[in-house]
């Protein structure tokens, strides 16, 4: 009498393919679904924050140092809040750093926003003197204010932004150009 010895084995052997076609079924499964799941995360990267200077006001004047108030509106285009815990800010004019100023205190830019913040800044007279002669040859001053955001909201961490622009001074006081009537 002939004994089938390979079948229980044979058994066996299908028993475990099944297995492993549904382990490795399993693991596509779940590794698509980790695929998609990483491009979606990717696709909510924080845009970073725009920086912009929207207002100046002299406060104080001594020997050594101006301390002057910049009004500075900081947008939000992201679909999210964004939680900055502090910030600091050098202003340069004409290219030349002439001072900086912190702001300590945490605030939120609410999703798809912008909110304005007043900063004060201390400005080294002894660097707008030594600087006066590129400053006063045109009517026209540059200025530039790098910014550095800290923030927790989603990695953002550490976030470095710029704004500049132009001051013309030869526009100060006038009035604007009136319109002709038409006829």
């Amino acid at each position: 009498m002939e004994t089938n010895d390979f079948a229980p084995s044979k058994f066996r052997s299908s028993r475990t393919l099944r297995s492993f076609r549904a382990s490795l079924g399993l693991f596509t499964t779940l590794l698509l679904l980790s695929g998609l799941l990483l491009s979606g995360c990717s696709g909510m990267r924080a845009i970073p924050p725009e920086v912009t200077v929207v207002n100046l006001v002299f406060e104080n004047v001594t020997f050594l140092e101006t301390t002057a108030l910049f009004s500075i509106r900081i947008d939000n285009e992201n679909p999210f809040p964004l939680e900055v815990s502090g910030a600091s800010h050098r202003i340069y004019l004409n290219d030349n750093y002439v001072g900086k100023g912190m702001d300590s205190e945490g605030f939120v830019v609410p999703r798809l926003s912008s909110i304005t913040k007043d900063v004060r800044v201390h400005i080294s007279n002894w660097s707008l003197v030594s600087n006066a002669s590129s400053m006063v040859e045109g009517d026209v001053i540059s200025y530039r204010v790098d910014s550095t955001l800290y923030s927790d909201t989603l990695g953002f961490g550490r976030r470095k932004v710029s704004d500049s622009g132009t001051f013309d001074l030869g526009k100060l006081g006038k009035k604007a150009p009136s319109s002709k009537p038409r006829n």
